[in-house]
């Protein structure tokens, strides 16, 4: 967002429930929800929403994180392992 903000990755099934929860109590996106590179391994989805103090919280998840990122499999080890 170009701002100090606190950030979070979430899966994309839980974004997108989060998206269309927020949306459905009628929360103010300060950036609303938005799928860039769509189509592509890079693809992403965020949303800004702040806190009552006014703080920014960015919530974001790709499709692909290890392509989006740019890690390697051999880079992202399984759980328990």
């Amino acid at each position: 967002t170009g701002v100090r903000h606190f950030g979070a990755t979430l899966p994309w099934p839980r974004w997108e429930a989060l998206a269309e929860a927020l949306r459905t109590r009628g929360i103010a996106f300060r950036m609303a929800p938005t799928v860039s590179h769509l189509g592509t391994a890079a693809e992403q989805a965020k949303l800004v929403i702040s806190d009552p103090s006014g703080n920014l919280i960015e919530l974001k998840c790709y499709r692909n994180p290890a392509a989006a990122l740019g890690l390697e499999a051999a880079a992202c080890p399984a759980p328990g392992s």
